[in-house]
C-alpha cells in the first residue's frame, strides 16, 4: 500500500514539474516570436529608411542626367515620374507574386521554426522524466 503512495506521489511531483517547465516553455516560445516579429519590424523601417534616401538620391541624379542630355530640366524629372507611376502599376498588378506570397511564406516559415524548436524541448524534457521515474522506480523495487 505504502508503495502505491509513493508512486503515487511520484507521479504528482514529476507531472507538477513538467506543468511548470512546459508553461516556462510556452512562455519561452511566446516570447520569442514576439522578439523575432518586432526585430524584423525594427529592421525592415531601417531598411525602408536607408533605402528611401538612396532611391531620392539616386532619382535626382538620374532627373538631371536626362534633364542635362535633353536639355530640359522639366523632362527629366517627368522622365523619373513615368517610370515610378509604371513601376507602381506593375506592383500594384503583380502585387500577390511579389509582395503577399514571399511574406505570408516568411512568417509562416519562422513561426514553425519556432515551434519545431520548442516540441524537440518538450519531448527532450518528456524523456527526462520519463528516465526520472524509470529510475525512481527501479530504486524502490530493484529486481533481484
Amino acid at each position: 500500500m505504502s508503495t502505491i503512495q509513493e508512486n503515487l506521489k511520484t507521479i504528482l511531483e514529476t507531472s507538477s514539474d513538467y506543468a511548470k517547465i512546459n508553461m516556462r516553455l510556452i512562455s519561452l516560445k511566446l516570447s520569442e516570436k514576439l522578439s523575432n516579429m518586432l526585430s524584423g519590424f525594427f529592421t525592415l523601417i531601417i531598411l525602408v529608411v536607408v533605402f528611401t534616401f538612396a532611391l531620392i538620391m539616386i532619382s535626382i541624379g538620374l532627373a538631371k542626367w536626362i534633364a542635362f542630355a535633353l536639355d530640359n530640366e522639366w523632362a527629366g524629372f517627368f522622365i523619373v515620374g513615368g517610370i515610378y507611376i509604371l513601376a507602381g502599376i506593375m506592383l500594384v498588378v503583380m502585387k500577390k507574386t511579389l509582395i503577399k506570397e514571399p511574406v505570408l511564406n516568411a512568417i509562416v516559415q519562422s513561426m514553425f521554426a519556432v515551434e519545431r524548436k520548442a516540441e524537440d524541448e518538450v519531448e527532450e524534457l518528456e524523456d527526462k522524466l520519463v528516465d526520472k521515474l524509470d529510475n525512481d522506480d527501479q530504486k524502490k523495487n530493484p529486481i533481484s
